[in-house]
């Protein structure tokens, strides 16, 4: 059976096809009783309207785009998912797109909303300076995710890095640990994801009295397993020494996990390690994984909803949600015998 069309509703309750349109997206000036006559057409026959259609002409696509820079990093792909799943409820549809840390590609992405590709736009930026999103908030409705730039202007979702590296931290100091290290150090500027949980864990040790110098903040380019592995043995190398590891990615902490056992450091007798991300490889590590957890779920749903907000016309300054996280204490870091 052919399916209904609005031309078909109109023609048997003896109305125009502009007053079934009127009728199907619910303007307020029709008749009660050519409400109910068209109702009762568009039930009699089955009539569904083109959800496609109905947001077009609404200046609506019902899609709306997540930037992430690296869809392979499991920290990304379970965020995606979660925000899949938030949007869906919304009645919306995801575009997800990879920057790959790129200023080139995080503008495009900001432009495409500008093309009618997207009605609005979940990024986490890595390139893009704070100046230039907060210039784009009006053009651009759009919702920042991570640890990169904040302008006041523009709506973010994430948790507070620098309060859960501090406790992070405060956790290893507990349990007896005196030369605290950071893994994952970057230089300043808008790629320096780290900054915030750098400043937590500095925090934390000057509160406890204890040594953050700059030998024990160790670097990485990339968040990555390589990266983890080779920061940890090029500071073991030039003779630096640590009985605890925060790292700034569970993906650096295993990374760091795997040097430690080259040099036949126990984990975590000789050197405790945190990481970050509570990714879902985590508990299965050797020993397993003490990770930070930020709150994905509530990272994602609160993210669709204030997007969706700006998408329907808010015009209000930037907001800011603070995400709950937790640290999830397992073997890697439990007391010392």
């Amino acid at each position: 059976m052919a399916r209904a069309r609005l031309q078909d509703v109109a023609a048997l309750a003896g109305v125009s096809i502009k007053t079934v349109s009127n009728v199907v997206n619910a303007h307020p000036h029709v008749r009660e009783d050519t409400r109910a006559r068209v109702q009762a057409a568009i039930g009699e026959l089955g009539y569904r309207p083109h959800a496609v259609g109905r947001q077009l002409r609404r200046g609506r696509t019902g899609s709306i785009a997540l930037a992430v820079p690296e869809i392979d990093v499991p920290y990304f792909a379970e965020l995606a998912r979660r925000v899949v799943d938030a949007a869906g409820a919304a009645g919306l549809t995801v575009l997800i797109e990879q920057t790959g840390g790129s200023l080139e590609a995080e503008r495009a992405l900001v432009d495409a909303r500008e093309a009618g590709l997207v009605d609005g736009l979940v990024i986490s930026p890595v390139a893009m300076s704070a100046e230039e999103l907060q210039a784009r908030r009006r053009e651009v409705p759009m919702v920042l995710l991570g640890e990169g730039p904040r302008p006041s202007g523009v709506d973010h979702v994430g948790i507070d890095d620098a309060a859960a590296a501090d406790a992070a931290t405060e956790h290893l100091v507990a349990t007896g640990r005196r030369r605290v290290a950071f893994l994952g150090a970057q230089a300043p500027g808008p790629l320096a994801t780290s900054t915030w949980r750098l400043a937590g864990w500095s925090r934390a040790l000057a509160r406890a009295g204890l040594d953050a110098g700059d030998d024990l903040w160790l670097p990485a380019e990339q968040f990555s397993f390589a990266a983890g592995r080779t920061g940890v043995l090029e500071a073991l190398a030039r003779g630096v020494r640590f009985d605890a590891l925060v790292c700034a990615s569970d993906l650096l902490a295993v990374g760091a996990l795997r040097a430690l056992a080259e040099q036949r450091l126990d984990v975590p007798a000789d050197v405790a390690v945190v990481g970050w991300d509570d990714i879902a490889l985590a508990p299965y590590t050797s020993p397993s994984l003490t990770s930070v957890r930020p709150d994905l779920h509530q990272i994602a749903t609160c993210a669709v909803e204030m997007l969706t907000e700006r998408v329907d016309g808010l015009d209000a300054p930037g907001r800011r949600v603070v995400a709950r996280s937790e640290l999830v204490v397992r073997e890697s870091s439990s007391t010392p015998s």
